[in-house]
């Protein structure tokens, strides 16, 4: 990989990195702030869900079809998109908006995942691919750490002078949050303009590409995938947004406090990314993934029955690094098991099947939530290493 592509590649990760993160922060502190209640938050994460499944749709083939940077610039235009929504309705009495904006975000940031995923996979060796991966996920999440931070800060009136600074923009700090996202994403479509281009050959051969090209083992190993992620996703659904909405309304943190904790938590990620990208391939990416999934539901657990507010920070700090430093493993395992020509079109199906599961999951949420409470979290997160051991264990009987 030319390094000038692969800084390239990272400061575009890391754009979005900043955007994704922030507006993972901010958005539940809005709708919380704002007073909706835990139907209407139930919803506009229910339809995030949902729409996470249209960007995997639109990329892969996008990607594959059209080229990785075209893919990108496209997903900083829906960052645009949802960032403006957010700066206007967040605060008003419109709904439908605002679920808009949220499905906008939403396709922004499955855009840029098919996107700078293939892109790396594209101008890395197989030998060089987890760690690339590993360094392009631990970048964008360290940016998704220091977005929330200084956020978290601006949101306090007066501290470090930040208040005033957003006052010139706006009245109101969240909304002049996300002009501020708006603006990263309007510099990001022109940055990205420097990636490199997919060859038109690799485009023409994509085109050609049919079923059967996959070979008997290639098709087993994508249907145990399916199988692993629909459930992945369905459990991380009806556990991971109502976590945070717990939290805020259970120990109400100070908006900086919150800030730091997520900026953490995001950290964690970054730390535990770059470790597995430089160490699974001799451990092996299947297990690496089970062994970080095992984790979590240890961990939830300890979301679950800490009674301080600094313990159950700890704990969702180490769960969330834990169980999404799996990333690059998961990914360049994925990768192992399809064929050149349909890279963004296989990570994007696989990844809908996630996206779906997680839309059913958010749903059915509160009804978990309402059933066994708190311990809704560590039951949910069981099932994590429980489904992955199904790609895992047919790659083991493929091998022999």
């Amino acid at each position: 990989m030319a390094k000038s592509n692969y800084y390239l590649i990272l400061i575009a990760s890391a754009f979005f990195g900043f955007i994704t993160g922030s507006s993972r922060f901010l958005v539940p502190i809005a709708l919380v702030e704002y007073g909706w209640s835990i139907q209407d938050y139930g919803a506009v994460f229910v339809f995030q869900a949902l729409s996470m499944a249209l960007p995997h749709i639109l990329g892969g083939f996008y990607s594959d079809l059209k080229g990785r940077k075209q893919t990108i610039q496209l997903a900083y235009l829906f960052a645009v998109l949802g960032s403006i929504i957010f700066m206007y309705y967040l605060s008003s009495s419109s709904l439908f908006v605002i679920i808009i904006g949220q499905m906008a975000i939403t396709i922004s940031g499955g855009l840029s995942r098919i996107g700078l995923s293939t892109i790396v996979v594209d101008e890395a060796s197989e030998k060089q691919r987890t760690s690339k991966l590993g360094d392009q996920f631990a970048i964008m999440q360290l940016l998704a750490s220091i977005g929330p931070m200084i956020f978290g800060i601006a949101l306090v009136e007066n501290l470090l002078g930040l208040k005033f600074i957003f006052s010139v923009f706006s009245k109101d700090t969240i909304s002049t949050s996300f002009y501020i996202l708006s603006i990263i994403a309007i510099i990001g479509i022109f940055l990205a303009s420097g990636l490199p281009e997919t060859p038109q050959e690799q485009i023409d051969q994509n085109k050609q590409m049919k079923l059967s090209d996959f070979s008997e083992s290639q098709k087993k190993m994508q249907y145990s995938f399916v199988f692993s992620e629909i459930l992945v996703g369905f459990f991380s659904g009806a556990i991971v947004p109502f976590i945070d909405f717990y939290i805020l309304n259970e120990y109400d943190p100070s908006k900086d406090v919150w800030g730091i904790v997520f900026g953490l938590s995001n950290s964690t990620i970054a730390l535990g990314a770059f470790m597995v990208g430089r160490n699974a391939e001799n451990y092996g990416k299947g297990k690496t993934v089970i062994l970080l999934y095992a984790f979590a539901p240890v961990l939830a657990l300890g979301i679950a029955l800490s009674p301080t507010f600094i313990g159950v920070s700890i704990f969702y700090i180490l769960r969330s690094g834990v169980a999404n430093a799996s990333n690059p493993a998961w990914t360049s395992w994925y990768f192992t098991h399809t064929i050149d020509t349909a890279k963004g079109r296989g990570l994007s199906t696989i990844q809908i099947t996630r996206r779906l599961g997680r839309s059913a999951g958010v749903g059915f949420g509160p009804i978990l939530f309402a059933t066994f409470g708190v311990m809704s979290f560590p039951l949910s997160c069981i099932f994590y290493p429980l489904v992955t051991l199904v790609p895992y264990l047919n790659e083991k009987k493929i091998n022999k």
